[in-house]
Formats: C-alpha cells, sequence, structure tokens
C-alpha cells in the first residue's frame, strides 16, 4: 500500500503549480513521507525476518549501498530530463522507477518462491564457478 501511495504522489507533483497549490503540495509531502518511513520499517523488518544472524551484516551493508545507488540514479536522472522534458513528464519518469520494487513486492512476497529463487540462483552461481 505504501509503494502505491508514493508512485501515485510522486507521479502527481508535476501537475501541481507551487505558487497556488502550496496547501495541496505540502499535505501530499506530508503523506509521501508518512508512506516512505512505513516502507523503511517494513523493508528493515522483512530483512531481518529474512537474514540469519550471520548474514545480517552482510545484508545490512547491501541494503546501504542500494539505497545510495537507488536515490542517485533516478535523481541524477531527473535532473536531467528537467532541461529537456516538462515537469509532468519528469516527475511520472520518476515516479516510475518505483514500479520495480511494487513488482516484486506482488510477485515475490511469497516466501516459498523467494526459497526456490534463492536455491536456483545458489545453483547457477555453484555451477558457473566450477565452469570457471
Amino acid at each position: 500500500m505504501a509503494q502505491i501511495v508514493l508512485i501515485a504522489i510522486l507521479g502527481s507533483y508535476g501537475f501541481f503549480d507551487p505558487k497556488q497549490d502550496i496547501v495541496l503540495i505540502s499535505g501530499l509531502s506530508l503523506l509521501f513521507a508518512f508512506a516512505s518511513a512505513t516502507q523503511d520499517i517494513v523493508i528493515d523488518a522483512y530483512r531481518r525476518e529474512i537474514l540469519t544472524d550471520n548474514q545480517l551484516g552482510l545484508g545490512n551493508s547491501i541494503h546501504v549501498n542500494a539505497y545510495r545507488v537507488a536515490g542517485l540514479i533516478p535523481g541524477g536522472l531527473s535532473l536531467a530530463l528537467a532541461d529537456h522534458m516538462s515537469w509532468e513528464s519528469v516527475f511520472i519518469i520518476t515516479s516510475a522507477f518505483l514500479l520495480p520494487g511494487l513488482l516484486i513486492t506482488v510477485f515475490f512476497s511469497d516466501e516459498k518462491v523467494f526459497l526456490t529463487l534463492s536455491k536456483s540462483f545458489l545453483l547457477v552461481r555453484v555451477f558457473t564457478v566450477r565452469l570457471v
């Protein structure tokens, strides 16, 4: 639910005029911050649930680095696109970067699917290491 709210609000920012709609933009930004914090808490809890104590350090470091890259790429792209496109298009494209997370949540939230994919990845990884 939080991801849907984030996508909808981020995509809608470009359709408002900051001079005339500042109260609406402020309210949406407050809701955006709440949804973002909710998603962050859920991700932290899920990571703690699926990782063992031995895997937690590596899992946290991967999460932090992925978080940094995930902020850098859409943010940088948005700044570059803002020179060539309208704000409406830029915000819609930026919100589209949240869609993969939503799709992963919907299709891979079942633990059985996750474990099957993890075992398959491990088998592929062992196979490719042995080939090299």
